[in-house]
């Protein structure tokens, strides 16, 4: 049951964007979603990156384009699997410029960060939609009526966008009360029941990127507006000899940002300084692909990632922009040679949570290539299995281990099982857990968990151990019968419970499925599977549960 896995946080659509995680073994994948999701707002366009405590943390662009004080978020997860979401807004639709002079902007979208040599955040680059006002101010923008996406009904913007660039720095001065960096927002640290961000945050409790004044509008990052050329957000890095690139989306034949599906294009620019300005290079992909990422892998090659599909085989439509590609090349000037991933498109009905619409994706590579991905997703995921619980009494699963976040992991001390239940329930990693009663000195009140998996109890005294269980709705030997390779018959049981029971009685099950009193001729039966697979069809009157698999992210 032991897994190594990389893993994906997922958003999508207008109104329906959902941040969840899925895992995979590398870039490649394949993907295998998980039940969980990150929060429950309408965000996208996320991008990951760790902290100095090993944490991580993500910033969004909330949807709803008039909500100033909240169109940017962050996010933070201890581990990488579990979220959430600031209530706090991280960055607004204003800016200020080193001039200055200041802006409102009618859209704020697509954040990624340029991160220095440490893996700390030194920028912020975003699209921009320029206000009407904004566009007549420097001379008006009609783009072209052949762009398929031709408008300008003056509600907002003209349609001109480009990619502006905000630099951080000076915060750091926190304040807010704290208990753990739980809440810090793994923005800073807790000294003395007070937080002390880092230097790229501020706010009372570490959630407000510290932006500074940026270059005026003629020296952006990427700012075409003498020619008319539009663009939409950009994925920045710095080399090694101190030179900057961004990878971007630029429109073609001068069509503005309503154009974007089917016009954009991947394009890639350079600059000698962080904010730029960026000079165009060349088209690294045609029509139609969109919202770049591009992050240096820890073998020195670069990945980079898309969506959309090539219009030169293709026809493009509104589906196009759900398909996501990617390349690994040995340099940033290529070549890429995408190839689409298609676990990442996954729609049958027999995988758990798949997801047919992903979209605008940040990955994070571990150092043993494992990754760490954000992608959108449109729906929200079906509801997550519901946790019951095996468990044993004087019985420790610990034995002889101590906490090493790879096998064996700490969860604080616990006034009582239940407690050490509860937190082991809210970690997706944790497969079972073990607590120590009050006279177990040195141990006393230790909650450790397992997130290996393994289940080889040790009898002993004072320490309760529970081992989680997942359960979902559904039939997982559809369509199968009994032969004691891959089904075996653990005879009819007058619950889900007891069939679970009786799974975990017998050695060889990796799962069960349990046929209600409906299910006629096999009303009742209790069928174990002996080979590991896990994908329920969904079916009423059916129960299929296994134990929650470890999910490994080595780091």
């Amino acid at each position: 049951m032991d897994r190594v896995f990389s893993v994906a946080l997922l958003a999508t659509g207008c109104n329906a964007n959902f941040i969840t995680v899925a895992t995979a073994p590398s870039w490649q994948g394949p993907y295998t979603y998980h039940s969980n999701t990150a929060f429950d707002r309408a965000c996208e366009d996320p991008v990951v990156w760790r902290t100095p405590r090993g944490a991580f943390q993500l910033l969004c662009h909330e949807m709803g384009h008039g909500n100033n004080a909240t169109v940017g978020r962050m996010a933070w997860s201890e581990y990488g699997l579990d979220w959430t979401l600031s209530p706090v807004g991280a960055y607004t639709l204003q800016t200020e410029y080193s001039d200055g002079s200041s802006e409102y902007f009618c859209r704020r979208e697509r954040p990624k960060l340029l991160l220095d040599e440490s893996g700390h955040p030194t920028h912020l680059f975003t699209g921009i939609l320029a206000t009407k006002e904004t566009c007549d101010a420097f001379g008006g923008y009609v783009d072209p009526v052949t762009c398929p996406g031709h408008s300008d009904d003056g509600s907002c913007g003209c349609q001109f966008s480009w990619t502006h660039a905000q630099p951080l720095g000076s915060g750091g001065a926190g304040g807010g009360s704290c208990v753990g960096a739980a809440d810090c927002w793994g923005g800073g640290s807790c000294v003395d029941g007070s937080c002390v961000c880092d230097s790229w945050w501020n706010g009372d409790n570490c959630q407000v990127l510290a932006l500074q004044p940026g270059a005026p509008p003629a020296r952006q990052a990427y700012r075409r507006w003498s020619d008319r050329t539009s663009s939409w957000g950009g994925s920045p890095l710095k080399t090694g000899n101190s030179s900057y690139h961004l990878y971007l989306s630029e429109f073609d034949d001068g069509c503005g940002l309503n154009s974007w599906l089917p016009k954009s294009t991947v394009v890639h620019a350079t600059a000698s300084s962080p904010e730029g300005p960026y000079e165009r290079q060349e088209v690294v992909v045609d029509e139609f692909h969109h919202n770049p990422v591009v992050v240096e892998m820890p073998d020195s090659r670069f990945l980079m990632m898309v969506i959309g599909q090539n219009a030169s085989v293709t026809p493009i439509n509104h589906a196009s922009q759900f398909h996501i590609a990617a390349a690994v090349a040995p340099t940033l000037a290529g070549p890429w040679q995408l190839e689409e991933i298609p676990s990442l498109r996954n729609t049958s009905s027999g995988v758990p949570f798949p997801n047919g619409s992903p979209s605008n994706m940040h990955p994070y590579v571990f150092p043993n290539g494992t990754v760490l991905l954000l992608l959108r997703r449109a729906k929200p995921l079906p509801p997550p299995p519901v946790i019951d619980w095996e468990l044993r009494q004087s019985a420790n699963n610990v034995f002889g281990d101590i906490p090493d976040d790879e096998h064996v992991r700490d969860l604080g001390d616990k006034e009582s099982a239940v407690a050490c239940q509860s937190s082991c329930e809210a970690d997706s990693m944790c497969t079972s857990y073990t607590w120590h009663d009050g006279q177990q000195g040195n141990f006393s009140k230790k909650c450790w968990s397992r997130i290996d998996g393994q289940w080889s109890l040790r009898s002993q005294n004072g320490h309760t151990t529970g081992r989680a269980w997942e359960l979902l709705e559904g039939n997982n030997v559809w369509g199968e019968s009994p032969d004691d390779v891959r089904i075996h018959d653990l005879g009819k049981q007058n619950s889900a419970s007891a069939c679970r029971e009786a799974c975990e009685a017998y050695s060889r099950c990796s799962s069960y499925t349990w046929h209600d009193s409906q299910q006629g001729s096999f009303a009742s039966f209790c069928w174990a599977r002996l080979d590991d697979k896990w994908s329920p069809k969904a079916q009423g009157g059916h129960v299929s549960g296994r134990p929650r698999a470890a999910v490994k992210i080595i780091v």
